[in-house]
């Protein structure tokens, strides 16, 4: 389930308050920096999760690095859920998790589900790395890559489309675009709306960050009529 996302109208386990009608939860740890050398370090808070994977190493040394000298504090805490409440009857829980429902570090365990975020007046996509609760910020002006962190709040780690992508040759549903290297961390109240996106592996372009993007089925029927009306 690397590439593809997927939505759950089910309740999540084990789930805080966090800001409005959204929740976080799931599989709950603590990023921080430990001994001599300050090695970014991931703790699972419940025992029964010690032996499971961990996040990879370039999330928690962004982590690290970027977001913890924001806070008062000496440890970030994380969440592998996030459930967003759009009302009585509809949850979507977005998932990010080295390991989901799976002993070890299987492939098929891997879960990192993908969304589009209102950034700049944009829908970007993004690939979401974990979700992590930013409290006791510092006072200043704080920044990750030109994107601001103005309030405590929930955000995702991310990875995110370089630009909205683009609609690709005899298709109006498919889309293509190619993946920043980079991680970034946006406000999870940006997230617009759940997507399915899937690797290029055939990308002409010599970069293997290059993935497809299906439009959503409540956009389905929009593109139908718009090619009905220029037949």
């Amino acid at each position: 389930m690397l590439y593809s996302n997927c939505i759950h109208q089910q309740e999540s386990k084990d789930i805080n308050s966090a800001k409005g009608s959204h929740t976080f939860g799931g599989s709950r740890f603590t990023i921080s920096v430990s001994g001599i050398e300050q090695k970014p370090t991931m703790v699972w808070e419940r025992t029964e999760n010690k032996l499971k994977p961990l996040l990879p190493s370039q999330i928690l040394s962004f982590c690290c690095q970027k977001i913890l000298p924001m806070l008062r504090d000496d440890k970030l805490s994380a969440y592998t859920e996030h459930t967003r409440v759009e009302n009585e009857s509809s949850r979507k829980i977005f998932r990010a998790t080295p390991w989901y429902r799976a002993e070890g570090g299987l492939d098929c365990g891997v879960w990192y589900d993908w969304a589009n975020f209102a950034i700049d007046d944009l829908s970007i996509p993004c690939q979401m790395l974990c979700f992590v609760d930013i409290r006791k910020l510092k006072e200043g002006n704080h920044f990750i890559k030109n994107y601001a962190i103005e309030e405590d709040a929930t955000y995702a780690v991310v990875r995110k489309f370089k630009s909205p992508p683009v609609p690709i040759p005899g298709s109006n549903f498919v889309l293509s675009g190619e993946l920043s290297e980079s991680l970034y961390v946006f406000d999870c109240d940006t997230i617009e709306s759940e997507i399915a996106v899937v690797h290029n592996p055939n990308s002409k372009s010599n970069s293997d960050n290059n993935f497809f993007l299906v439009k959503n089925r409540i956009e389905w029927l929009e593109c139908f009529n718009n090619k009905m009306k220029t037949l």
